[in-house]
């Protein structure tokens, strides 16, 4: 069983004994009346379900619509209760949200070239906002089958895509599409790409900053590679594009790197460090985000870990995750459709997820919080449940 629902970008008429026609982006679908008055019985009362026992027609046009991305299917009875002339009406799904994504992380390459020290997840903190490589496999998904995952994802509110793993520029082929394609869908949607300083073609710049690409540049190394830094924001500068800058260093290393990037009148960047399971920084949304929370915002903050709420990672060779460092694979698309993901809880149980510290759930902060899942996998190993890994004491 499982309720059926109108994509809200998808528009639908119906027309009596003509019929009724879905449209989306342009693109027309006429169902004949048999089977548009179950349709307009199914979306507009809201509570109807679908049946097992329709014929395979209906069934056949119920999968193509689907598969077109018009409409979509949700399988939780979620429900508020109104008062209505001293009687309790339900009404099943009036508030249930259509998928959503706050960010969609998308694997670049799965080459570098830079040799960093500090390449891969299991030593720092905010995997995803890092240029490591995923994954050392050279299997690949078939590009068609990714540009046409990403064309229906696209299909459904996406606030920001990040770009990222190894370097972006060896694989252009498959960036300059999946950016196209973004831009030709949505004019506003954000979109970031994350490179390393030393991987940065700046060829590429005219049109990254033509389809308003944001660019985050990795800073790594920085003893042994400062004048190549240096050198390559000097050209980025010159492009005027949109950038801005992470420094990625072992603790030890962390002052020694400020003080060259200062010398070379390098000023403003993030700091990403070596994992530190005590007194790692907090990090806060700064104060001119955090007055623009909603209450619901807040509320599903205060309920769950904002780290991972809202998040996908589509991965070179088709594996579909939650997060780009997440251990466990909700689905790979050479098998399944990217549609599965929003199925039966399959990304909607990550997005749900608690920190299991007992700090952290009674931390006055949490609301505002965005600490990494990532810190949390080994912490029963370390025997640290119970304390805080934060700067807050």
């Amino acid at each position: 069983m499982a309720f059926l629902r109108l994509l809200p970008i998808a528009r639908y008429e119906y027309y009596g004994d003509d019929g009724c026609f879905f449209n989306l982006s342009g693109r027309n679908y006429h169902i004949e009346n048999e089977y548009a008055n179950i349709f307009n019985s199914l979306l507009n009362n809201r509570v109807e379900y679908i049946e097992d026992n329709v014929d395979e027609k209906f069934k056949e046009l119920v999968n193509k619509l689907l598969d077109e991305g018009v409409l979509y299917l949700y399988d939780t009875s979620v429900y508020n209760t109104k008062l209505f002339f001293n009687n309790e009406k339900s009404i099943p799904g009036i508030i249930e949200n259509p998928p959503r994504l706050k960010k969609l992380y998308i694997e670049a390459s799965r080459e570098c070239g830079v040799n960093c020290k500090l390449c891969g997840w299991d030593s720092l903190t905010r995997p995803c906002r890092v240029c490591a490589i995923w994954e050392n496999e050279e299997n690949v998904c078939d590009q068609s089958i990714l540009t046409d995952c990403l064309n229906r994802i696209l299909n459904i509110p996406v606030e920001e895509v990040v770009i990222l793993g190894g370097n972006p520029f060896t694989n252009w082929g498959y960036i300059e599409k999946t950016i196209l394609a973004i831009r030709n869908n949505n004019k506003k949607t954000k979109i970031t790409l994350v490179s390393n300083a030393l991987c940065i073609d700046i060829n590429k710049i005219d049109f990254m900053r033509g389809n308003k690409v944001c660019l985050d540049i990795t800073l790594t190394d920085v003893k042994k590679n400062i004048n190549r830094i240096k050198e390559s924001i000097l050209n980025v500068d010159n492009t005027k594009i949109k950038y801005k800058l992470v420094l990625i260093e072992k603790t030890e290393l962390i002052k020694t790197s400020i003080e060259l990037l200062k010398e070379n009148n390098i000023r403003k960047y993030t700091i990403i460090e070596k994992i530190n399971y005590v007194n790692t920084p907090l990090t806060l949304d700064d104060f001119n985000v955090r007055i623009n929370y909603s209450m619901d915002e807040i509320l599903i903050q205060k309920n769950n870990n904002r780290c991972l709420r809202g998040n996908m990672a589509i991965s070179l060779n088709g594996d579909v995750k939650v997060c780009p460092a997440w251990d466990e694979v909700i689905l790979n698309l050479s098998n399944e459709k990217i549609d599965k993901a929003f199925c039966n809880g399959k990304i909607s149980k990550y997005w749900t997820l608690r920190k299991k510290i007992s700090s952290c759930e009674k931390c006055s902060l949490k609301w505002a919080c965005n600490d990494c899942m990532m810190l949390h996998r080994d912490l029963k190993e370390k025997n640290m449940e119970g304390k805080y890994i934060c700067g807050k004491q």
